[in-house]
């Protein structure tokens, strides 16, 4: 036995002052409680019990070590308890990441919906661009986390849940197409590279879409302004400096003079998925989340 073991059956022999009892509690032979006591007396070099026929008590020893031991189990029963609590999303930490723009168009409702359901977890959003978001995963700083993704679905560290595909637009602000033409007609890319232009920063999914686009029809991208934010973007925009490049869904709450610019060639569509480490178990809270989100799509 470990000293695990033998502090167990000291403290069930001194609970029911009976080697008997605590075999039966711990399903184990009265000889085998015997010759642990003996082994945990030997090891401290002291005795720990008065032997009084089939009953035991405590000596001055025993009571002082009992104090401590007794204590000691009951910090583990109560760690067994709470994480029997945590299984049953009584109580939890739930850790997310998502960028600025995930977290305001596409998180809120779902996140209201699973506080509403589980109002004992606590919720902790990380705001990092998806790239970020990602190797926060794969450290396990972050149970869950909603990315921009392109490319295969397949990782070795990752496990990735698509929840939908998300369009990517060009615009500009009416004032700036009329004065430029721009409306009802299909402009090429190499039009598109001739105005000033307005991104997202390149540690962004979105900007490394357009970045590779580009490349693929040979043209260099070299945006007049970057920006960490989506809706920064669509406000300077709507100021009427040039074009830019973002995620349709940050168009939700633009401005009625920001419109949406059509080209000849689309550009490739993002997906929309939560992921997980594959090589941490999940908690019940985020088994939990990703049922809100399934549900939500």
């Amino acid at each position: 036995m470990n000293s695990m073991d033998l502090y167990n059956v000291f403290y069930h022999a001194a609970l029911h002052e009976s080697f008997t009892r605590a075999s039966e509690v711990l399903f184990v032979t009265q000889s085998s409680v015997s010759q642990s006591i003996r082994q945990l007396e030997t090891a401290l070099g002291m005795p720990l019990f008065y032997r009084k026929g089939r009953t035991v008590s405590l000596t001055s020893a025993g009571e002082t070590l009992f104090d401590f031991v007794s204590q000691a189990i009951k910090s583990i029963e109560k760690g067994e308890k709470e994480l029997l609590r945590l299984q049953g999303l009584d109580r939890g930490h739930l850790q997310l990441g998502a960028s600025d723009t995930l977290s305001r168009y596409v998180l809120m409702g779902p996140l209201q919906d699973f506080h509403q359901k589980y109002p004992n977890i606590r919720l902790s959003i990380q705001n990092r661009p998806s790239p970020v978001s990602k190797a926060r995963v794969k450290e396990g700083a972050l149970d869950l986390a909603l990315v921009n993704h392109t490319g295969s679905l397949e990782d070795k560290d990752l496990v990735y849940l698509r929840l939908a595909s998300e369009e990517n637009v060009w615009i500009t602000s009416t004032d700036y197409a009329k004065a430029h033409k721009l409306l009802r007609r299909a402009l090429s890319l190499s039009e598109l590279a001739m105005h000033p232009l307005v991104t997202l920063e390149k540690n962004s999914t979105t900007r490394r879409l357009l970045e590779d686009f580009l490349a693929r029809h040979q043209l260099h991208l070299e945006p007049e302004f970057e920006f960490g934010s989506v809706d920064l973007i669509v406000d300077m925009i709507a100021s009427g400096v040039g074009i830019g490049f973002v995620p349709k869904m940050a168009l939700q709450n633009a401005p009625e003079s920001v419109v949406v610019l059509s080209t000849e060639i689309a550009v490739p569509s993002t997906d929309l998925c939560l992921i997980h480490s594959r090589h941490l178990p999940l908690t019940a809270a985020a088994e939990a989340f990703l049922e809100v989100m399934r549900g939500a799509f």
